[in-house]
């Protein structure tokens, strides 16, 4: 039996399908029964600088799939896979240790988050279009209520097959986090699409 939210997704790759959104074939594939929603999170960890002005790039075309640091490889999604984003979490970790990504427990309470982290935005841009921006502060918890789940988003957004795309914080200039080395999650969360 598939949950609401199974079918909501579902109904919304199909409108997609029907826009042309889609590559041909995709689209034909999905009318056809041959592509199947699964759950499915992707996320990157890495080390960002202690003074990070301006735009750091989370992902590039060189970043690979490596356990406990990132499930993307590259900047795009493999023909067939395409990615339906309900959910979204940006932890924070800070270490004295560079080269710590897969390491570390990462946080996103009020207490826990940079200012300078909480004042940027995230930034997922596709085929030179926005598909979120968001201040980091809509992912960041009250210190006092245990939750650091995944932020609902209003919306659906879509990351489609075989585009690139960039995922990005924007920091205001002159903002520095302090002392030790920093490292920021990203989290994706939601439903893909699969070969059967």
């Amino acid at each position: 039996m598939n949950t609401v939210k199974f079918q909501t997704v579902k109904n919304f790759i199909v409108r997609q399908a029907g826009k042309k959104t889609f590559s041909g074939d995709t689209a034909r594939k999905l009318v056809d029964g041959e592509l199947v929603l699964r759950d499915n999170t992707g996320f990157i960890r890495k080390e960002v600088a202690a003074a990070p002005s301006g735009t750091v790039k989370l992902i590039d075309g060189n970043t690979n799939i490596t356990t406990g640091v990132s499930t993307f490889l590259g900047n795009r999604l493999e023909k067939s896979i395409n990615q339906v984003i309900t959910h979204m979490r940006i932890g924070y970790a800070n270490d004295e240790y560079a080269g710590q990504e897969a390491a570390l427990v990462y946080e996103n309470s009020e207490d826990s988050v940079p200012a300078a982290l909480r004042n940027a935005n995230i930034v997922i841009a596709q085929d030179g279009k926005t598909v979120i921006k968001l201040p980091v502060m809509d992912f960041v918890k009250p210190g006092n209520d245990g939750n650091s789940a995944y932020t609902e988003l209003s919306g659906f957004a879509l990351l489609k097959e075989e585009q690139s795309f960039s995922i990005e914080l924007e920091f205001a200039d002159g903002v520095d986090m302090g002392a030790g080395k920093h490292y920021v999650e990203l989290s994706v969360k939601g439903m893909s699409t699969f070969e059967k």
